[in-house]
């Protein structure tokens, strides 16, 4: 299992990560792409990652409501597309905050085949290297510290369960079905 920190209270979560990995034996923690609106790279919650890092348990990135539901709250797009907007959004948050080059240790698996990242790597790589991106906290390219990332097998679409293969290599795909809202059998057959 994994343990949900009351992120909310940084301090409240240190004391839970600890007794959730060493008394309950939990194996990895989740955290919601935000924290009522909150992004996930903020510096206050550095003190966690760094503990979590020395645990050394993976954090599960699990959607909630993005941060801006602009023109998604019609035709069910809030779960359709907005849960990948905001845990892609929250994939390169922190990427681009440093937390990886500081904390290398760090697992994060991302949900439903790393959200849009994996497709769009050429793109972050080259923005990040215009001229509107003078301030750097990481040093090599962002698609370099994705290779970091793990990611689930949610996505039930061939060519995306392949090209997520062909770019991190199955070492770092885990199997996911995303149950109850989508049926075990399905995932498995995705996956075969």
């Amino acid at each position: 299992g994994f343990a949900v920190l009351p992120l909310q209270g940084v301090d409240e979560s240190l004391m839970e990560l600890e007794r959730s990995v060493r008394e309950l034996k939990m194996r990895g923690v989740i955290f919601f792409s935000n924290v009522e609106g909150h992004f996930l790279d903020e510096e206050r919650f550095w003190p966690l990652y760094e503990r979590i890092a020395a645990l050394d348990v993976p954090i599960f990135i699990h959607p909630t409501h993005p941060v801006n539901d602009k023109g998604m709250k019609d035709y069910g797009l809030i779960s359709t597309l907005g849960f990948l907007y905001d845990t892609t959004l929250t994939m390169l948050r922190i990427i681009f905050s440093g937390l990886l080059e500081q904390h290398s240790r760090l697992k994060f698996i991302l949900p439903h085949l790393g959200s849009v990242v994996p497709y769009i790597t050429a793109r972050i790589d080259k923005e990040r290297a215009g001229p509107t991106n003078s301030q750097r906290n990481i040093q090599r390219s962002p698609s370099e510290y994705f290779k970091l990332v793990y990611v689930d097998t949610v996505s039930l679409h061939k060519p995306a369960l392949m090209m997520a293969n062909s770019y991190l290599g199955s070492a770092r795909i885990l199997f996911g079905c995303d149950c109850p809202f989508w049926g075990m059998g399905e995932g498995l057959e995705s996956v075969r």
